[in-house]
């Protein structure tokens, strides 16, 4: 194999562009690998709703099985299903099919541990084997079962426990868009079945993601906006691609950002028992500022769902990002946005002021995102040249990427660890600090790229 092909093995996941670099003969030899990493116990496996998940879910299950892995097929289904499923089917460990927000030409292999929550301390050694060609060799009678049980009833299964952990007080009117991901009819169901009143935008399965593509955001979230205003509706909710990943609408038709979720969340959480709220990096110092306000105590972490399990494990009540991942550990332990969707909702059923009300009186700071493009074999080297010339005038915290305090605000910039980009956030006291920040840091990357 190239050495060129390293790049798709990513901090995370594994991940590429289809036909290029995540092709069929890839995805079988990384099934081998995982399985001569494993060495024996059976997966589970699912896949999201891209169209070239089902011919990369089929190679590497067949690698998987060739290595003497059992295989708990369960089709196309939300991530968070299969990060539930683990535990119920008594298996060792599991993978999604899935590249989560990336655009559609994407596709990617996601490990998850016993206990749903990511699974990245296998990658570096799965990484080794593949590239090494070393696989485990089973002969005709020693290979892997592989049981295709469907999506059905392991989607039953999840919805089942998850409405066993939530209640609503009344039921509430919400607009439900999943964009065409594995999430569609999944969100629909449960908040059918909990007595909500429900209306589905882009709910047809779709991998090409025609409605608003797989990413939910403020651009991209503006039709479900409009929909939540024409049906008078109480919350707005939408998944990004395989649903680990919520985003709300308020009922004024306002797309909130994953900070004032986060808020809100960690409100109710704290209301409860005051502890540990772990934030990335890159949260909003408006989230750490109304944290302490609750009485919690904040905890910073590199970006990645993979740590916000990490900090439940060490005992957060309650563990965010500022791209809509959240972990709240009275529901499970990892990542899931159809979960936090449906706790949001027992939130809003609670407060006769909205969500919008809820946020009123919240201060909060200005920001400004941008990304650059860069180079995968470069990204990290900038970071590092940028974090060097910073320091000589600066506080510089280097948890992830150079996050640069400057007198009335910071900038954060990182290397993408699942695409050739370089992503920059801003916050400051006012707009003027903003932008003149973010010129400072948009001049040091052009300048250091070189």
């Amino acid at each position: 194999m190239e050495k060129s092909i390293e790049h798709i093995f990513r901090a995370y996941d594994i991940r590429g562009v289809y036909n290029e670099d995540m092709t069929p003969e890839n995805a079988m030899a990384i099934g081998r690998a995982f399985g001569t990493f494993l060495r024996e116990g059976k997966v589970v496996v699912g896949r999201d709703a891209r169209k070239t998940g089902e011919v990369l879910q089929c190679a590497f299950v067949s690698g998987l099985a060739s290595a003497g892995i059992g295989v708990v097929d369960i089709g196309m289904v939300p991530t968070p299903v299969v990060s539930y499923y683990i535990k119920k089917a008594g298996a060792k460990c599991g993978v999604i099919i899935s590249a989560s927000h990336n655009p559609p030409e994407y596709n990617g292999i996601r490990f998850k541990d016993h206990d749903g929550t990511g699974y990245v301390s296998c990658i570096p050694k799965v990484k080794d084997i593949f590239l090494k060609k070393e696989f485990k060799r089973r002969e005709w009678d020693e290979l892997g079962s592989i049981k295709y049980i469907g999506r059905v009833d392991p989607i039953k299964s999840y919805l089942s426990a998850l409405k066993s952990k939530v209640k609503l007080d009344k039921p509430i009117k919400v607009v439900i868009d999943p964009g065409n991901g594995s999430g569609c009819g999944v969100g629909a169901e449960l908040f059918r079945d909990v007595g909500c009143k429900v209306v589905s935008i882009n709910d047809e399965v779709d991998g090409s993601f025609p409605g608003r593509g797989p990413q939910p955001d403020e651009k991209s979230l503006q039709g479900l906006a409009k929909k939540v205003l024409e049906e008078k509706a109480d919350l707005g909710i939408a998944y990004d691609g395989d649903a680990d990943r919520a985003a709300f609408v308020d009922e004024e038709g306002v797309v909130r950002s994953a900070e004032d979720t986060g808020m809100v969340l960690a409100e109710e959480i704290l209301g409860k028992q005051k502890g540990k709220v772990a934030l990335n990096v890159e949260c909003s110092k408006a989230v750490e500022n109304r944290i302490k306000e609750l009485g919690g105590d904040v905890t910073r972490i590199r970006v990645g769902d993979v740590f916000l399990a990490d900090a439940v494990k060490k005992g957060a009540l309650f563990a965010m990002e500022s791209s809509s991942h959240f972990v709240v550990p009275e529901l499970f332990p990892f990542d899931d946005g159809i979960a936090v969707s449906l706790y949001m909702a027992g939130i809003v059923s609670r407060h006769p002021e909205g969500l919008a009300g809820m946020l009123k009186n919240v201060k909060k700071y200005p920001v400004m995102k941008e990304k650059f493009k860069c180079p995968d074999a470069d990204k990290f080297k900038v970071i590092d040249r940028i974090t060097a010339e910073f320091k000589k005038t600066n506080d510089v915290d280097t948890i992830d990427g150079a996050k640069v305090q400057f007198e009335k605000g910071w900038a954060l910039l990182r290397a993408s660890n699942t695409q050739p980009i370089v992503r920059l956030t801003v916050e400051a006291e006012n707009e003027d600090e903003v932008k003149n920040i973010a010129q400072t840091m948009e001049d040091s990357f052009k300048k250091n790229l070189k």
